[in-house]
């Protein structure tokens, strides 16, 4: 115990300066921040943005323990004006879709969401954007849409009060993975994953968008740590809590809700405890399980078996068709009649005769691309080019990861949770996915966990090559000095 008192204390005074500079960072982030809030005349937002953060303090000091308290709140806060200065500042010098947006998806959520508010205020609407239809939009209808909604009755309809939640939510999730990767491998490790998931790129661009990226990577890490909490400490709060976040995945993203619901049963039908309360764990996970899986097949029209390999299938070929990153063949362009001389757009998904077994047999290839794809050294366009930096971190990552699941592979009981859910995500993007710019998008669902895995042999090599730089200077101080 003294020992590690010291290796702590020594740790500690390793990382002074780096927290100095966290700090600094973090204010010089707020000061973007306000600027961007004040000059817009929108001092609501910045009072919301505040608010966020002082939780997100609170929750990095109530969940961080010892010496770590002061570099997980570094951390937390820093990275917390950072999101919010990049969300605002996106949402401030957008250059297309008017509001304030970049996609037309999150220009949608915004207008749904908006004018949801104003019908169940009793205000008046625009003719062409109402109930039933929503001018096209119903099917956005979720759980992000209904927390929009109720953001907009609350503070009005400024679209900075949900893009600042959004960044307020993806550091909620670093600070999960502190916990969840702490009580697995330690607080330096722990410390490690959170950093890189509160600074990883593509996590901070999509939390800076209206998009539902950031409480669907917040939900399912929110899963896993319930169940790692329970494989360590069963308690009823922590077998109920992965499947409450499930149910509100649905409307998210069905497929996640279902692969965090299998991860779910196959970790607490391996969890050690009596014979007589593990069956009645195991019982009613396997019926919140099944209960999950069939509203998320239901959500996209599927059933089992053949139905859902032709769902994938179907979504695959969808999302390759008029694609500049498709990567999946799609549909050949059929000839009219001579007479007509013209060649024919190609038909669409659901014109195209499917084969189940297809499916199946895509899934290496699939599976490559999910790990590797945008590859840095085919890179051509610019947004290939600015991704190639974050992909060598997440070859990184993934190199870490396997490392880890070697080193640490006699605890393999409580790696499952987090290697199942990798597993069946990784699996489902494979097959699923057709081009490559929706592949990199979703996969960042995957970074947190990664980070997690990886995180205890990057401190494990970090501090080799530290050992290996200290001695190769003790020899250099050591050397007699040339004779003349």
């Amino acid at each position: 115990m003294i020992s590690r008192l010291v290796d702590d204390l020594r740790a500690e005074a390793s990382i002074r300066g780096p927290r100095r500079l966290l700090w600094l960072a973090g204010a010089s982030c707020a000061g973007v921040l306000s600027g961007l809030c004040i000059g817009a005349g929108d001092l609501l937002a910045l009072g919301w943005a505040v608010g966020l953060c002082a939780g997100v303090a609170v929750l990095a000091v109530s969940t961080s323990n010892g010496l770590r308290s002061r570099q997980l709140l570094a951390v937390a806060l820093c990275a917390a004006t950072l999101h919010m200065a990049v969300a605002i500042g996106i949402q401030s010098f957008a250059p297309t879709f008017s509001g304030g947006f970049i996609t037309g998806d999150d220009a949608s959520y915004y207008r749904l969401a908006s004018q949801s508010a104003r019908y169940l205020q009793g205000a008046p609407l625009d003719p062409t954007y109402s109930p039933p239809l929503w001018g096209g939009d119903a099917y956005l209808f979720g759980a992000f849409v209904y927390l929009e909604t109720g953001l907009f009755l609350v503070f009005g309809p400024d679209a900075r009060i949900p893009i600042l939640l959004n960044s307020a939510l993806a550091i909620v999730t670093s600070i999960l993975i502190f916990d969840l990767t702490t009580r697995l491998f330690g607080s330096r490790a722990g410390l490690m994953a959170a950093a890189i998931v509160a600074l990883f790129p593509s996590l901070i661009l999509w939390s800076a968008l209206n998009l539902k990226d950031s409480p669907t990577i917040t939900l399912a890490v929110l899963a896993i740590w319930a169940v790692v909490r329970f494989q360590l400490h069963p308690r009823a709060v922590y077998f109920l809590l992965p499947f409450a976040a499930g149910e509100a995945l649905i409307t998210l993203r069905s497929y996640v809700a279902a692969t965090i619901a299998i991860a779910a049963l196959a970790s607490i039908a391996l969890v050690t405890m009596p014979p007589l309360r593990r069956a009645v764990a195991v019982a009613l996970a396997g019926v919140l399980t099944v209960v999950i899986v069939i509203q998320s097949l239901n959500a996209i029209g599927s059933g089992i078996g053949e139905q859902l390999l032709l769902a994938f299938e179907h979504e695959r070929a969808g999302m390759a068709v008029g694609a500049r990153t498709g990567f999946v063949s799609t549909p050949s362009p059929t000839l009219n009649p001579p007479a007509t001389a013209v060649v024919a757009v190609a038909p669409h998904p659901d014109e195209v005769a499917q084969v189940p077994g297809r499916t199946l047999s895509y899934l290496p290839i699939g599976l490559s691309y999910a790990l590797f794809a945008p590859f840095p050294l085919a890179a051509r366009r610019l947004q290939e080019l600015a991704a190639a930096p974050e992909m060598v971190g997440w070859y990184l990552l993934v190199v870490a990861g396997f490392a880890t699941l070697w080193r640490e592979r006699r605890r393999w009981l409580y790696l499952s949770p987090i290697v199942l859910a990798i597993g069946g995500l990784m699996v489902v993007l494979a097959l699923a996915e057709g081009n490559v710019g929706t592949l990199f998008r979703h996969r960042a669902m995957v970074v947190p966990f990664a980070a997690a895995l990886a995180s205890p042999s990057l401190i494990a090599a970090w501090a080799v090559l530290s050992r290996r730089s200290a001695h190769g200077t003790v020899q250099a101080n050591h050397q007699d000095p040339p004779s003349n």
